[in-house]
């Protein structure tokens, strides 16, 4: 029937990662953009909301027929080494440009919330889990560069930003 009723704020967690990421590899999936950040969540119940927000400064150079994307992954462990999954992918086409645009460089600065219940983010009552921000790349070129924590002119951004709050129900 959906969430509805009172909820209150349980649990907070924010990074801010200014060490820029690079890479020239094409077709990826999951490149570590967070450095060694985290978010920390340890829902109480099935019902508890987990709200995500995140910003980004990315840069991307190139020939041309380029596009990235960001994610957030999830772990069981905290430094990531097993137990990995995909939160949530914007996929590898979210942003960029096709052949049209020749060698153009391309900064974007995007970002946005997402929000689900425990459940639906498959995350176990009493459970510690673990997330952070995830680059994907994209290109049929070879000549391709993408950077993220990067700041433009008159970006008020500061790196590679995700924030976590997890709501309860009363």
């Amino acid at each position: 029937t959906g969430v509805h009723g009172k909820y209150v704020l349980e649990e907070h967690d924010h990074f801010l990662e200014t060490s820029q990421t690079q890479s020239s590899t094409a077709s990826q999936d999951n490149i570590n953009i967070s450095g060694s950040q985290k978010i920390t969540v340890t829902p109480a119940a099935n019902t508890d909301i987990i709200e995500f927000s995140f910003f980004i400064g990315a840069w991307m150079g190139g020939t041309g027929n380029q596009y990235m994307g960001v994610g957030i992954q999830k772990s069981t462990t905290s430094d990531f080494s097993s137990g990995n999954s995909d939160a949530w992918l914007t996929g590898r086409h979210a942003w960029g440009w096709g052949s049209t645009n020749g060698s153009d460089d391309q900064y974007v600065t995007f970002g946005g919330t997402t929000t689900k219940t425990s459940s639906v983010w498959s995350l176990t009552a009493d459970t510690t889990y673990y997330f952070r921000l995830v680059g994907q790349t994209h290109s049929v070129n070879a000549a391709q560069l993408y950077r993220w924590a990067v700041n433009q002119t008159g970006d008020t951004g500061s790196g590679v930003e995700l924030t976590m709050r997890r709501w309860k129900a009363l």
